[in-house]
């Protein structure tokens, strides 16, 4: 890059931390969980004295059983497969709420994991599991149901209420994500906080350091050391931390290059090499919701324009999708690929 120095000027984004962005999301996903809650009804909660007469009016609604004796009416249309899975598990977290005062010894138990995010509405790639994850304070009764699993933590978690739910904090979620379920979920959930002013890198490390040396901790900590407010979605969270597991370094993300006039925004830049790394750069053409307006030849045109002013300045591009970094097996082919044209890695 040294020679094209005066053509060319590579501006860092700022790291920029804040949870400004928390009270009014926690409220928003508030909202969306009494609307799952406000579409179902159980049986003893309703003026049916017999089930059957129960069922009788939740079929005559449009309702479906969805657990025992509890009914709820699902949307008539079609969504996307994580949607369809969110939905699912505020269901579920509804029946395992509603059934709690019957037979909960503990007041303290809240809602964590896996089922934390969902309620939060927080990105991961793991799916959930069948049962409802929660967790009560040290030395709190805890069980295994046929819909939940209660954890019981050496250290009392840091919640919130939402709902009238008890629920991890975003900031909890991260590290409790990152300890059980590992480093992915934990990172992309970590950066997306940050990204989105949700929590602060100093919130996460106060939990990291008041749990002391427990399980998965070291995931945890090394999420601290990784995250970054930069990082714009959960694929260039999982790409980051491909680098970082193959041993790639140099890469700094949504660095701006500022050319004849310019501006060229880059996922990741390796200023050693001149490598520029987008992530699913071809959606950003196709989708129109991503091309501000553009027609798709527009958008492709735009694009070819940014490829070549990049290369004129020695800035090579290669783009990365979704299928090449949803496992390390799947992003160390995509090196493979890509080191015939030119990729120095």
């Amino acid at each position: 890059m040294g020679g094209q120095a005066e053509r060319i000027q590579i501006v860092s984004s700022p790291r920029v931390e804040h949870d400004d962005a928390a009270g009014p999301w926690y409220a928003t996903r508030a909202a969306e969980f009494r609307a799952i809650r406000n579409s179902s009804i159980r049986f003893g909660e309703t003026h049916e004295v017999k089930e059957k007469d129960f069922w009788k009016k939740a079929l005559a609604e449009g309702r479906t059983r969805t657990f025992p004796g509890f009914a709820t009416r699902l949307p008539e249309e079609s969504k996307a497969r994580w949607d369809e899975e969110h939905d699912a598990v505020l269901r579920l977290v509804d029946y395992v709420d509603r059934r709690r005062r019957d037979c909960e010894h503990s007041s303290l138990v809240s809602f964590a994991g896996l089922t934390a995010a969902h309620i939060l509405g927080l990105p991961t790639v793991s799916e959930h599991p069948e049962k409802a994850q929660r967790q009560v304070p040290p030395q709190q009764l805890h069980s295994t149901t046929t819909f939940s699993r209660t954890r019981s933590v050496t250290v009392a978690p840091e919640t919130v209420e939402l709902a009238g739910l008890q629920v991890s904090s975003i900031a909890q979620t991260v590290v409790d994500l990152a300890r059980w379920e590992g480093m992915e979920d934990g990172l992309i959930v970590a950066d997306f906080m940050l990204h989105n002013g949700l929590g602060t890198s100093e919130q996460v490390a106060a939990i990291v350091e008041k749990l002391g040396p427990v399980a998965g901790i070291g995931n945890a900590r090394l999420v601290l050391e990784l995250m970054d407010p930069r990082i714009e979605s959960p694929g260039e969270s999982l790409t980051r931390w491909r680098f970082y597991e193959a041993g790639i370094s140099g890469f700094e993300p949504q660095v701006m290059a500022l050319l004849i006039g310019r501006r060229y925004r880059m996922d990741f830049f390796d200023n050693s090499t001149g490598t520029n790394v987008e992530f699913d750069g071809f959606e950003k053409i196709s989708n129109p919701l991503m091309r501000n307006g553009k027609s798709f030849d527009e958008a492709m045109a735009d694009e070819a324009r940014r490829q070549r002013a990049l290369r004129q300045v020695g800035i090579q591009s290669y783009r990365i999708e979704w299928k090449n970094v949803i496992t390390a097996q799947a992003f160390e082919r995509w090196l493979n690929d890509m080191r015939p044209y030119g990729l120095p890695y």
